[in-house]
């Protein structure tokens, strides 16, 4: 009997990419998080499409701009592969230098 590929998978086998995100103004990364599938978040680049991040839940610390592009990262650290996606942002409006 053949089993579908997701029968294979167990839940806590669920590959997650670490997706980081920076504004275009080369500034230090200001929000980072795993994701399961990034493939909604490159097709959101490739499209530009405007993103509000709302950093606390005060709303003091917000980021609004639009996706700009994206890099895909392989690092090998003593023979670890570590992958992730770093996203841009092209900033309309920052609270975070403030």
């Amino acid at each position: 009997m053949t089993q579908k590929p997701s029968e294979h998978i167990k839940p806590s086998e669920v590959f997650l990419l670490l997706v980081r995100f920076k504004l275009k103004e080369n500034s230090p990364i200001f929000f980072e998080k795993e994701y399961p599938d990034i493939l909604p978040i490159i097709a959101m680049v490739k499209e530009k499409v405007a993103m509000s991040y709302l950093l606390d839940l005060e709303g003091e610390k917000t980021v609004f701009g639009r996706f700009y592009d994206y890099e895909y990262i392989i690092e090998v650290h003593k023979g670890a592969i570590m992958e992730s996606l770093l996203v841009t942002v092209d900033c309309v409006d920052s609270s975070l230098n403030n």
